[in-house]
């Protein structure tokens, strides 16, 4: 009845099949890089053209401020629609009790996820404050390089990577953590 994909890549091809079969097709946004001049031109051009030109009935973003690097860009059909959370998940749950502070991340470990900005507010937190934790939740192809970044930044007392974990075990972090 509709086809709803993730990336602009898979999208786009998915969407000339849609527009020939007359089915609706959704694209989600998690995170966008056309607006990010950190990437590489001919990476966040691409991402532009196949967002602009796949034939999309909506595009949804989960990142409210992305809506005006959108309507910048002239990409039609774009609605904000944030991550949703069970709350039933956390009903009736003990949260953090520790002394310590306890940060959390979770989600895939690559570098669009802002990891790099977590990382070396690590950095500043710990010369001002070093009573806290930081646990990083997942898996990702640049795991490798954010852990060596957090050996190379001496934050191994800060930082621990735990990586996947089911979602039992997520939500008990989420109660661990503040």
């Amino acid at each position: 009845d509709i086809v709803h994909t993730h990336s602009p890549e898979l999208g786009f091809i998915s969407s000339s099949l849609c527009k020939l079969y007359n089915i609706p097709i959704i694209n989600t946004c998690h995170g966008i890089t056309f607006n990010d001049k950190g990437y590489p031109y001919i990476k966040r051009k691409l991402e532009e053209f196949l967002l602009k030109y796949g034939y999309f009935n909506k595009i949804i973003t989960a990142n409210k401020n992305s809506l005006n690097d959108f309507s910048k860009s002239r990409i039609r059909n774009v609605d904000y629609l944030p991550n949703a959370i069970d709350l039933e998940l956390f009903q009736n749950r003990r949260y953090n009790v520790n002394k310590k502070t306890i940060f959390l991340f979770a989600g895939r470990i690559e570098k669009e996820k802002g990891l790099n900005y977590l990382i070396h507010a690590v950095n500043k937190l710990r010369k001002k404050e070093n009573n806290f934790k930081v646990f990083i939740i997942g898996k990702g192809v640049e795991q490798n390089y954010f852990e060596d970044l957090v050996i190379e930044l001496k934050l191994n007392n800060h930082i621990e990577f735990l990586g996947k974990k089911n979602k039992d075990e997520v939500i008990d972090y989420y109660y661990k953590s503040d």
